[in-house]
């Protein structure tokens, strides 16, 4: 990496970020929505003999919080079971049975609320005479529109072994949007469950009643960037071929708003109802602001010119600034600076970008068999480096300095302090 003289103007760089936090002038302070994460996990059953109900570990769920209860029987021949507790309207998403006598069924339920209450969720399960596993989950930095949870719910499909056995717990589900999570609930009879590479666990391989009574029950998830269908599980994830039952949904992100953009001083524009950097630029503003969505992605079209002169463009991003294509500057004299109050995502397919990057939390590189080059500068609380490129005659990462981005960023977040003095020879 060519880092050279970087410490020299280490100030100047985190004189930018004090601008950008405590100027009036051109930053209106807004929290960045949060992406899906999930929180807490608990869990409850009914052994050999069953029963009617049975509780959950006592929790404290926050508001909005989406909860997800994943259920699963042996026989259900009472009926379909419910549930309840925390103050909170659970609904059923879904319910997938595997058509065997005893029919073996997975269901799924979701709740959310602006006032729930701590303490236990209770699962009834009218009828039972066997086994019964359940697992609740909460996430936050979810769609929070619609009723109990049910913008937070892009999708649903089930899905089952159906008459022949087999060892592939598996289910495809389309994701509609950025940034969602691809969560799966899966009954698996007395087999274990293997968590796929590039899938993350709730909670697997739980275990109710015993013989041939015995129920299984798997929770988890694979984290979607863009849009587009994606499998939950995977062929031989089990150790042995069985019926099982499995019912996946989408967990959706806060549903992206209309960003605001607002060049300084004084004009004002009206942004296309998308969040995507660079939109609505004119000839005579230099800064521009947007807030309001938790991602932001960058125009392929905009190469930094904005008039035939040499121009400089400074954006102000509260929320994650995502990169997928080459960014380069066909006038290399412009400049162009993103000041991102949160992460800032390069995509593995990006192999040259110019500019100077400045975040508040994270610079992810994306894992790619390639190298890149930064002409410009990059600063943030942390890096990863995701590239897998090795060569001992090229670097995976290399970064050229580009001095004039601090001296022409100068006039617009900054100030340059000059002592003249008359001395006597």
């Amino acid at each position: 990496m060519k880092l050279t003289k970087i410490k020299k103007y280490l100030p100047h760089i985190f004189a930018l970020i004090a601008v950008l936090i405590f100027s009036p002038l051109i930053f209106r302070a807004v929290i960045a929505k949060a992406a899906v994460s999930l929180q807490q996990t608990v869990s409850g059953s009914l052994g050999d003999g069953g029963g009617t109900s049975f509780k959950l570990t006592s929790w404290t769920p926050a508001a909005n919080e989406l909860i997800l209860v994943a259920v699963s029987m042996r026989n259900n021949s009472g009926g379909d079971p419910t549930v309840s507790g925390n103050g909170l309207a659970f609904v059923q998403v879904a319910k997938s049975s595997n058509g065997r006598i005893p029919v073996m069924s997975t269901y799924l339920f979701r709740a959310m609320g602006s006032s729930p209450t701590s303490g236990q969720i209770t699962v009834n399960t009218p009828g039972n005479s066997n086994p019964v596993f359940a697992v609740a989950s909460k996430f936050n930095g979810v769609d929070t529109s619609g009723t109990n949870g049910s913008g937070a719910i892009e999708a649903f499909v089930t899905n089952n072994a159906g008459t022949t056995d087999n060892d592939d717990m598996k289910t495809a589900i389309t994701s509609l949007t950025n940034n969602t999570w691809a969560y799966s609930a899966g009954y698996h009879r007395n087999t274990n469950f293997t968590l796929p590479s590039g899938e993350s666990a709730i909670s697997i391989n739980n275990i109710s009643g015993t013989g041939g009574d015995t129920v299984y029950l798997s929770t988890w998830y694979e984290s979607v960037t863009n849009p587009g269908t994606v499998t939950v599980g995977a062929d031989i994830d089990l150790s042995g071929t069985t019926p099982w039952s499995t019912v996946a949904v989408i967990i959706k992100s806060p549903a992206a708003l209309t960003p605001t953009v607002t060049p300084i001083p004084t004009a004002t524009s009206t942004p296309e109802p998308t969040p995507t950097v660079i939109k609505d630029l004119d000839a005579e503003n230099s800064i521009y602001s947007y807030s309001g969505s938790s991602y932001y992605s960058l125009d392929p079209n905009f190469d930094g010119s904005r008039t035939i002169q040499d121009d400089v463009t400074v954006f102000l991003i509260s929320g994650t600034l995502e990169i997928t294509e080459n960014f380069i500057l066909t006038n290399p004299n412009d400049v162009v600076a993103f000041i991102v109050n949160g992460n800032i995502q390069i995509g593995g397919s990006v192999t040259e970008l110019a500019g100077l990057y400045i975040s508040s939390q994270t610079i992810s590189f994306a894992s790619a068999n390639q190298p890149i080059t930064i002409n410009g500068m990059m600063y943030a609380k942390k890096f990863n480096l995701g590239r897998t490129y090795a060569d001992s005659n090229l670097p995976a990462y290399q970064f050229i300095y580009q001095p004039q981005y601090l001296i022409r960023l100068l006039p617009y977040l900054g100030r340059a302090r000059i002592n003249w003095q008359d001395l006597t020879p």
